[in-house]
């Protein structure tokens, strides 16, 4: 249990006693920060929007980034520099009410997949029809796709030689063969799982700036229409009572490169790093916390920041994070009891990638365990 915080002060505001300050973590100049170029930017409200230099040489343990809100306990004895002793790096959002599937449900099996979806060698999309079988072999429930669909970076579709625009194939050989997924299934006499498909900013075909818009997919067949969900980026879905909150944006990657953390004690435990950029994401209630958004002339990251607060944010405790990355595919348990799932690339570059198999079993009815708790999760290579 944490200790009580002392009062509530301005940032710039002079105390020889501690103080509790809240505030956004800015750096003092471009580029990433380091332990002294940390600035704390207090609110208009209590502080009039005033930074004050942030030293952390006497704080145990912290982990800062660009943007972060945080409450940080200290001493600021001349106004200008925070001496910080404790930083509480936000609360977690609040759980969802909503009633576990009961043992008389079946399990839940989520088939979680991250474009792009075909090689870099051709435009085939061999490997999403190897995913569509995948996903009828294993009796998939639903089907959570992230794109890029039509990759921008992809050496036919960046080089214009395609005989087709964007729009046309990525109905033709998406949409088609999810189409024709849905309806075998359903002219079996069978039920068809449900495909969930979301956009990402790297979709040639797509509004490129984040967070998207949910694809426009065309005139889709009134029989299929309803096992076919186009949602936007980032979003959370309800499967089978279970809430799945996912982004397409590789948001670990962008936190990871931007984050400043403290060494661990000698002799101590090493930090779960992953956990951790994971629970940023949560904490700060944001699938994109970080402000400025990363300026990389190679690789501009397009953030709409009023849309971001309005649009990006998280509502509620999810039950399963999906945050694909090009970092290594893992499945883990973060703060909250929430299950953090990178499913990896289904492709990379010329080879196959992995995919992600989730599998929800049904609660014991009395029982108020997590998800989490019942949940196996598969990360294969395809």
């Amino acid at each position: 249990q944490s200790p009580p915080s002392p009062p509530l002060a301005p940032v710039v505001a002079c105390s020889p006693e501690e103080v509790t300050v809240v505030g956004r973590v800015c750096c003092e100049s471009e580029g990433k920060l380091n332990a002294q170029s940390i600035f704390l930017e207090g609110s208009r409200t209590r502080s009039n929007a005033c930074r004050a230099r942030l030293d952390v040489s006497e704080c145990a343990e912290y982990a800062l980034f660009p943007g972060q809100a945080v409450a940080v306990t200290g001493i600021n004895a001349f106004g200008h520099t925070l001496a910080a002793r404790r930083v509480l790096p936000g609360i977690l959002p609040s759980a969802f009410a909503e009633p576990s599937p009961l043992s008389s449900s079946p399990a839940i099996n989520l088939f979680v997949a991250s474009g792009p979806f075909t090689t870099t060698d051709d435009l085939s999309y061999a490997p999403l029809s190897e995913a569509l079988s995948v996903a009828e072999k294993r009796a998939a429930s639903a089907l959570l796709l992230l794109g890029p669909f039509v990759d921008e970076t992809h050496p036919a579709v960046a080089a214009a030689d395609i005989s087709m625009s964007h729009e046309e194939l990525f109905e033709k050989h998406v949409i088609g063969k999810i189409v024709s997924f849905v309806e075998e299934k359903l002219s079996n006499g069978g039920e068809s799982p449900h495909v969930i498909l979301m956009p990402s900013i790297k979709d040639a075909h797509h509004h490129p700036v984040f967070p998207q818009t949910a694809m426009s997919a065309g005139a889709l067949p009134e029989h299929v229409r309803p096992y076919i969900h186009l949602v936007a980026n980032p979003a959370t879905v309800s499967v089978g009572g279970v809430r799945v909150a996912s982004c397409s944006l590789d948001v670990l990657m962008l936190l990871g490169g931007q984050e400043l953390a403290s060494k661990p004690k000698p002799g101590g435990a090493r930090p779960d790093r992953m956990s951790r950029l994971a629970s940023h994401v949560l904490k700060q209630r944001l699938y994109v916390p970080l402000f400025p958004a990363p300026s990389d002339e190679r690789a501009l990251l397009p953030v709409d920041v009023v849309s971001n607060l309005n649009f990006g944010s998280l509502q509620s405790l999810p039950d399963i994070l999906v945050l694909p990355s090009e970092l290594a595919p893992f499945a883990k348990v973060v703060e909250g009891g929430v299950l953090c799932l990178n499913p990896g690339r289904l492709t990379r570059k010329q080879a196959g990638g992995n995919y992600g198999l989730v599998c929800v079993h049904p609660a014991e009815k009395g029982t108020v365990d997590g998800v989490a708790s019942r949940t196996c999760v598969e990360i294969v290579r395809i």
